[in-house]
């Protein structure tokens, strides 16, 4: 999908539609998108879960993979997203800052 997989804006979305005949209004696209429960983004609380289960993981002493819409995370971009959702590591600890 142009919007969450490759990152386009749904301006963008909406200019590369028309190419092929779909004329439709950001707005018209942002509804829809909600009712198929589309997101670009996580939110905090989706963060402090993935963050969670992987650190059990890892006291567990396995190594996890996150995936999310089936594309896989890089370890810099869970760090990144651990980190502005409230964490930071600590001596190989992630640890709350709520």
């Amino acid at each position: 999908m142009l919007f969450v997989d490759q990152g386009k804006t749904l301006s963008k979305v909406a200019e590369i539609m028309k190419i092929y005949g779909l004329y439709a209004s950001e707005s018209q696209y942002e509804r829809q998108l909600k009712t198929w429960g589309i997101r670009k983004n996580r939110t905090r609380d989706e963060w402090h879960l993935i963050n969670r289960v992987v650190e059990e993981r890892r006291r567990q002493g396995k190594e996890s993979i996150v995936l999310i819409n089936g594309v896989e995370q890089s370890k810099e971009k869970l760090d990144r997203e651990f980190a502005r959702s409230g964490y930071r590591e600590h001596g190989g600890m992630i640890i709350d800052e709520y």
